[in-house]
C-alpha cells in the first residue's frame, strides 16, 4: 500500500485495524503501533517506494536484490 500512497497515509488507514486486532485479541495496542510503524517505514526495501530509486534503478543498473540487500539490515 505504501508503494500507491506514500507511507504517513497507508499508516493513517492502517491505524485502526492495528487497534481493533489488538482489542479483538484482548492484547496491548503498542506492539501492533510499533509493528505498523516498523512496516511503513520499510519501503525503502522496495524500489518502487520512493520516486529516487526508480529514477536511479535503469541507469545505475541495480535490480531488486540490490535495493534488498542494502534495505533489509536497515530496520
Amino acid at each position: 500500500m505504501t508503494n500507491l500512497i506514500g507511507y504517513a497515509a497507508a499508516t493513517g488507514l492502517m491505524f485502526p485495524v492495528g487497534m481493533s486486532m489488538a482489542e479483538m485479541l484482548g492484547m496491548n495496542f503498542k506492539p501492533f503501533v510499533i509493528m505498523l510503524m516498523m512496516a511503513a517505514s520499510c519501503t525503502f526495501i522496495n524500489p518502487a517506494g520512493f520516486q529516487t530509486n526508480l529514477m536511479v534503478q535503469k541507469d545505475g543498473g541495480y535490480a531488486f536484490k540490490d535495493f534488498a540487500k542494502v534495505g533489509v539490515p536497515l530496520p
